[in-house]
């Protein structure tokens, strides 16, 4: 039975190298292997168009996102605006299938009265309007009141899920948020590369902490922990990901920890597995942290702020530490025994149960297929 599906992606998918591109990339890969005939639709601006993900699709198709100074000045957001394409919209009008909108971002067509009578998903990442007002904090000059004007706009603009078929929020209480436009609203977990059992390893004396760098969300969480545990400790630390500004670089090559700078992926998956405790530190609560489900596949202790482990239903599988004081005399005591064979096992399971994404995109044979 032929099963056929748009996916419009707010980005080219692969490489899956960050949060959003994993979970649109392994859910495609899912909805490959359950039998969908994928016709993606993307937006390009600067990934390239792979290979891989023709493997996985009918067609694949792509679009320039085109970003002037007039699309600041529209009054729909601009990560909304810049994504519009003729184009796009007279090839889903070239059929009856169904749609399904990968973010906020990609849903400037969702109200078309052409497509009044389709099928159409939307999978919310978290909730935007509250993900900008967290950026406007973080920042100053102009890139502020660019934020608060993003939020601002996003707030007013998220009612057009009203004519969503369907929502799949990405955690329960974004779910429970966004059923105010959609009874239709349901969870879709993280959707994350194929768990593979593994043995428990001996880790080894450090703590490590991972991201991307140029985030500023982990730039910041990194000069924490250089500024508050750093100078209290005598634990080795770790730092571990792509693109560290000059500013970054200097500050932890001053306190003395190892930087490894845009690790390969062999590189990476072994420090990850080697790190005796995994430091989780955030001080944005939206979405849901898929480098806390890696942290989950591994030997190491997890040590974590409340925030990091928002919406994640992994908080018993954790460490968890507020205070300065709190944060040390964990990080004392973790690094000085291994993971419990049982925990270890625990985990293993937990993550199995939870985000076997092949299972949990059965949902779209639910809501589509009946």
């Amino acid at each position: 039975m032929s099963k056929p599906l748009h996916i419009i992606s707010l980005d080219v998918p692969f490489p899956a190298d960050y949060g959003g591109a994993v979970d649109i990339y392994h859910r495609i890969r899912a909805l490959s292997e359950l039998g969908y005939d994928i016709h993606l639709h993307c937006y390009e601006y600067g990934r390239g168009k792979p290979e891989e993900l023709t493997k996985l699709t009918k067609s694949v198709f792509y679009y320039k996102r085109k970003k002037t100074v007039l699309d600041w000045l529209n009054p729909l957001p601009f990560i909304v605006q810049t994504r519009k394409s003729q184009q796009l919209l007279n090839r889903l009008l070239l059929d009856e299938a169904p749609i399904l909108f990968e973010g906020l971002h990609t849903t400037y067509f969702l109200n078309h009265p052409k497509l009044a009578h389709r099928i159409k998903i939307v999978r919310t990442h978290n909730i935007e309007h509250d993900y900008y007002e967290r950026l406007a904090q973080e920042t100053t000059s102009w890139k502020k009141q660019f934020y608060l004007s993003e939020a601002k706009k996003l707030k007013k603009y998220e009612r057009i899920l009203q004519h969503a078929s369907h929502i799949l929020a990405i955690k329960p209480t974004d779910s429970v948020y966004f059923s105010r436009y959609q009874s239709s609203c349901h969870v879709l977990p993280p959707c994350i590369e194929p768990v593979k059992k593994t043995a428990q390893v001996s880790t080894e004396s450090f703590a490590l902490f991972h991201g991307n760098l140029s985030v500023s969300e982990n730039e910041r969480a990194v000069s924490w922990i250089v500024q508050q545990l750093v100078p209290h400790t005598s634990v080795k630390i770790v730092v571990a990901g792509k693109n560290p500004s000059t500013e970054l670089k200097q500050l932890l090559s001053a306190a003395n920890v190892t930087l490894y700078e845009n690790p390969s992926q062999q590189k990476l998956t072994e420090v990850l597995s080697q790190a005796r405790v995994h430091l989780m530190r955030t001080d944005q609560g939206t979405g849901v942290k898929l480098k806390l489900m890696h942290a989950l596949l591994t030997s190491g202790h997890i040590l974590a702020n409340p925030l990091m482990l928002n919406g994640s239903f992994a908080e018993d599988l954790c460490v968890q530490a507020t205070s300065n004081e709190e944060w040390l005399s964990a990080l004392s005591r973790l690094m000085n025994t291994q993971l419990s064979p049982g925990d270890f096992e625990k985990r293993q399971a937990w993550i199995s149960n939870h985000f076997n994404t092949t299972e949990n995109c059965r949902i779209f044979d639910q809501l589509l297929v009946g």
